[in-house]
């Protein structure tokens, strides 16, 4: 249990007005107090802190980079920021969310030297050739993000929920993997020699991937140790119980909390 203990300190280093909550943690996670005795008089916020916290700390594996790329914000595929692989090294654990050092692209270094991991998602491959990460070309950023397992499930909660449409409320999964489908083909194929006459911000870095490190990408979906639901019942048994529990797949919505 020392490796949990050890991120819960971290964690809680940067969360001071919890002192007490996360002493109580500490006595869960060395089977001292029982999930009765944890949830015993905490309110809806210290609840979501539980939650959060211990399933950040069985998902938590120690990195010294960590690579993102930034998923669809919205129906039509728009993005905050550049399209980009980002380097990050974790400076704090928060309760939900990482505080990232800004390793690369160099692009992205220049305009922030830091950044929240829960912004973008993690991702891992064959990233030797990049180390530092890489801005990309609209194209292998859309071969990227179509092997997101949810990518269905996220692109067709945006549209149900855009703010500027009243026409997408009632799209169905199958409307929606059609518009999804026809987006992603039409960038994937569209003649490469095109996008480079395209001028944006990082362009200069920009750089057209090796299919074996795009094939090589796998996206890192969190675990769901703890449910809400386990959470608002107080019955989810001891943390070493949890931690052989069967893991599921974090769902789109708890994903979006």
């Amino acid at each position: 249990m020392d490796k949990y203990l050890e991120i819960l300190s971290k964690i809680k280093s940067n969360s001071g007005e919890w002192t007490s909550l996360f002493d109580k943690i500490e006595q869960y996670i060395k089977g001292e107090i029982s999930s009765q005795e944890l949830m015993l008089n905490t309110d809806e916020t210290a609840k979501g802190v539980i939650y959060n916290v211990i399933n950040k700390l069985i998902n938590y594996t120690e990195k010294e980079v960590r690579y993102f790329i930034e998923l669809p914000q919205d129906k039509f595929f728009n993005t905050r920021s550049q399209r980009a692989i980002i380097v990050g090294k974790t400076q704090n654990i928060g309760i939900n969310y990482e505080l990232m050092e800004t390793i690369g692209p160099n692009n992205m270094k220049m305009q922030c030297f830091g950044f929240v991991d829960k912004k973008y998602i993690e991702i891992e491959g064959d990233f030797s050739t990049i180390p530092n990460g890489a801005m990309l070309y609209q194209s292998d950023w859309y071969r990227i993000i179509s092997k997101y397992p949810y990518l269905l499930e996220l692109m067709h909660y945006l549209s149900i929920h855009d703010y500027y449409s009243n026409s997408d409320k009632d799209v169905s999964l199958e409307e929606e993997q059609k518009r999804i489908n026809e987006i992603i083909n039409r960038y994937i194929n569209s003649p490469k020699d095109k996008e480079p006459n395209v001028h944006w911000i990082g362009k200069a870095e920009t750089q057209y991937l090796p299919q074996e490190v795009i094939d090589s990408i796998n996206f890192i979906i969190p675990i769901e140790y703890l449910t809400i639901e386990q959470v608002l019942s107080g019955q989810f048994g001891t943390f070493k119980e949890l931690l052989s529990s069967q893991n599921t797949p974090e769902n789109m919505n708890s994903r979006r909390k």
